[in-house]
């Protein structure tokens, strides 16, 4: 997969039979190269990939309680880029940080890849997004005295990866995200746009079934946060990743395959891409 800049990433549109305004790379090359490199993960394709059942996560002050949410239920399939939209403090964060295991509900279940995660101790949840679940964040999150390579490595030296397979993939995932000529470069020798792709490229180090971003172009201008949204498209698009997004940025909206809407901690509305109503978990 290969990018001219942040600002004008090479797309062509899939044939017009598509009925879709998805996206895919001019050049796949990179992409085949990666699939042929992910670690081989057991699956159970008849299993969604998500599902949340009766989901409540409370906050308890001492002067009252805050209920961040209140009830979530909703399943998730595989190959899915999934779009969670909600003002600031309607509960999305809370909710991407329960269905990766960053936090525990008050009440309710969380099954990722059909395991109940909400009954895992730290250990399991360790080896779980070890090795299912990638994560990007709004601020990037990388390394500053780190390289870009070496940001991306992190994941495969705690999955205890040898040192020639590391070097192979970060190579291969550096020029996925369309970096592979800036791999020596310190975060604050790069752009935003490129900082996030870097951050993309180690949440799918370790080949993840599932991809949980939380305002990833939340810091980025809108053609670059474009490009980084389309990306992910591609990726869920080419290899079956299903990304969850955390967002109300119109343009990650338009692409998504489904719109989760949340309110005060409450699912009001769950829609499939041609407005067709998705059935939530029950």
């Amino acid at each position: 997969m290969s990018f001219q800049s942040d600002d004008s990433p090479r797309w062509r549109r899939p044939g017009a039979d598509s009925g879709r305004d998805a996206f895919v790379t001019e050049d796949e090359t990179a992409t085949r190269s990666w699939s042929r490199s992910r670690p081989s993960i057991d699956a159970d394709h008849h299993v969604p990939i998500v599902a949340v059942h009766e989901l409540t996560r409370d906050y308890v002050t001492p002067a009252h309680t805050v209920q961040a949410l209140k009830g979530i239920d909703f399943t998730i399939d595989r190959g899915q880029l999934v779009a969670v939209r909600g003002r600031s403090g309607s509960g999305k964060t809370t909710l991407l940080n329960l269905l990766g295991g960053l936090d525990k509900p008050t009440t309710g279940s969380v099954r990722v890849d059909g395991a109940d995660i909400t009954v895992m101790d730290e250990s399991d949840l360790v080896q779980l997004r070890r090795e299912k679940i990638g994560f990007v964040f709004q601020a990037f999150g990388l390394i500053p005295i780190l390289t870009a390579a070496e940001n991306v490595e992190i994941p495969l030296r705690l999955s205890h990866a040898s040192v020639a397979e590391r070097e192979e993939r970060v190579r291969i995932l550096l020029e996925l995200v369309g970096l592979g000529e800036r791999s020596s470069h310190r975060p604050h020798e790069l752009s935003g746009g490129e900082q996030q792709r870097v951050a993309l490229a180690r949440a799918l180090a370790n080949g993840p079934q599932l991809l949980l971003a939380d305002e990833p172009t939340g810091q980025l201008d809108s053609r670059t946060g474009r490009s980084i949204m389309n990306l992910i498209l591609a990726l869920v698009r080419s290899e079956g990743v299903t990304a969850i997004v955390a967002t109300h940025d119109p343009a990650l909206i338009d692409i998504a395959d489904r719109v989760i809407d949340i309110l005060d901690g409450r699912v009001i509305a769950d829609t499939a891409n041609e407005n067709e109503l998705v059935m939530t978990g029950q």
